[in-house]
């Protein structure tokens, strides 16, 4: 597979080279999440260097899309897909990990055609419980909970900021 990708390029093209045109809403569909992934690590980078500017240590590992704040502190960075059902209330998606360490997950929603930035919200990640491989949420499902909500990224980064940088680990 390497190989045809280092010849061809992606996927996509090597299908597209022997005219196959096939599922193009699955291509479609990855290239989106592609994109959403991408936006979520550089806000993860983003995150990272305001904590440096802190004069705290981070890592991030993109492969985990985990942000690691004085070896203490986890921030998961996740995409919410909308999910919206005729008379139902719209629900948001986040896919399983295998490894999902303890602490904050967050997840950029997406509007209900998966297009837009909804907003983002802050949770931690022991409170997630998955069925069938997919934790489901709604304003509905984590009234009372601690789950925070932002409208934008930087009204995150900053309660981010305030919680987890108040102090300085000894």
């Amino acid at each position: 597979m390497s190989s045809y990708v280092l010849h061809f390029g992606a996927l996509r093209n090597i299908y597209r080279l022997i005219g196959y045109n096939g599922n193009q809403e699955w291509f479609d569909k990855y290239a989106s999440h592609q994109r959403w992934a991408a936006l979520q690590l550089s806000n993860a980078a983003r995150l990272r260097d305001a904590f440096e500017r802190l004069g705290r240590s981070a890592t991030l590992n993109a492969s985990t899309e985990c942000l690691r704040i004085d070896n203490v502190v986890n921030v998961v960075f996740r995409v919410a897909r909308c999910r919206n059902y005729e008379n139902r209330p719209l629900r948001w998606t986040l896919q399983y990990r295998v490894r999902w360490p303890k602490g904050w997950v967050v997840a950029v929603r997406l509007d209900e055609k998966n297009e837009a930035i909804f907003d983002y919200v802050l949770m931690p990640s022991a409170w997630l419980t998955f069925s069938r491989r997919m934790f489901w949420f709604s304003k509905e499902v984590y009234k009372g909970r601690t789950i925070n909500r932002f409208d934008t990224f930087e009204a995150l980064s900053r309660f981010l900021i305030e919680c987890v940088g108040k102090e300085k680990p000894s």
